[in-house]
């Protein structure tokens, strides 16, 4: 089973807490596409940090985050009962969707879930706006194109 988004895209982007709003609008108006976002905020991130079993390199981070976020955005079924209480949770908020995503994924890469609720907010933000399949096949290498920047919302 996938995953299903509903409402407005942008609101995964308002979810964000202020903070994480300030520090993600550069990387945002850079044009670059969702993938790239979190791998820069990943590597903000993750420097001068060491993980589990030594020196590992922010792209391994990124890697890692990707990797999980895929499997749970994309049907995986390590992720099942994590989406379950996703879908179940009916008109739950958009912060809750992410801390719960960000929860599931930081226990698998051995990070702190609040280290990912931006990459998380924002990767969703792009899987709402191009679709689960669009965004699982670009993943997967089904397609070259990445899926569209997600801009800002306005203020």
């Amino acid at each position: 089973m996938g995953l299903h988004l509903s409402g407005n895209p942008d609101e995964w982007l308002s979810a964000l807490q202020p903070h994480e709003r300030e520090q993600a609008a550069p990387l945002l108006a850079e044009n670059l596409n969702p993938d790239e976002i979190a791998g820069r905020w990943l590597d903000l991130v993750a420097q001068g940090t060491i993980g589990y079993g030594g020196p590992q390199g922010e792209t391994k981070f990124k890697d890692s985050f990707m990797a999980e976020l895929r499997k749970f955005v994309c049907g995986d079924p390590a992720y099942e009962e994590t989406r379950k209480k996703v879908q179940g949770a009916g008109s739950v908020s958009k912060d809750v969707v992410i801390t719960v995503v960000a929860t599931a994924i930081a226990s698998n890469i051995g990070a702190m879930a609040a280290l990912l609720t931006a990459p998380v907010a924002i990767c969703l933000c792009a899987v709402g706006r191009v679709g689960v399949t669009a965004w699982c096949n670009w993943q997967t290498g089904g397609s070259s194109n990445p899926p569209a920047n997600p801009t800002p919302p306005a203020p």
